[in-house]
């Protein structure tokens, strides 16, 4: 008996360009959800510390918004269920403040060496938007139509 992992098969009436084309498309879809969990892994294996609770105060907060938004004669309003799930908004709290410092991290490039020794993508890009939209081709004589607009 043989274990296989993946099975790749090209049918008589398929066309093998296409076939190449979805067999690479999985091959990076795979490889982009690889990344995706060790980033993950990463992050979530950081202790807790470096990430700040969720104040009381944000909590009471997101409580009254949600229940101030129910309609007291819905059947599923519950406020105790709902201060109950408070809990896991600040587990997600956690998550994503140590995922924000992580890539924030991830902008020192003394530290790119670190994160391709764990086979983490750099998710911090040096791109800069421009202030004012960049057009590479106008159809029109832009520069005539302002001077008119000017006048």
């Amino acid at each position: 008996m043989k274990y296989v992992g993946r099975l790749s098969l090209l049918f008589h009436d398929e066309n093998p360009d296409r076939f190449r084309y979805r067999l690479e498309l999985a091959k990076q879809r795979q490889f982009v959800a690889e990344d995706e969990l060790r980033f993950l892994k990463y992050v979530e294996s950081l202790p807790n510390d470096q990430a700040p609770e969720l104040s009381e105060a944000t909590k009471k907060a997101i409580i009254n918004k949600v229940v101030r938004r129910r309609k007291k004669d819905d059947e599923e309003y519950n406020p105790n269920s709902i201060a109950n799930h408070i809990d896991e908004v600040a587990r997600l709290y956690k998550l994503h403040t140590k995922k924000f410092n992580v890539i924030m991290d991830m902008k020192n490039p003394e530290t790119h060496e670190k994160y391709k020794s764990l086979r983490i993508k750099i998710r911090h890009r040096d791109e800069s938007v421009p202030f004012y939209a960049l057009f590479e081709k106008l159809d029109y004589p832009y520069l005539e139509y302002s001077k008119q607009v000017k006048k």
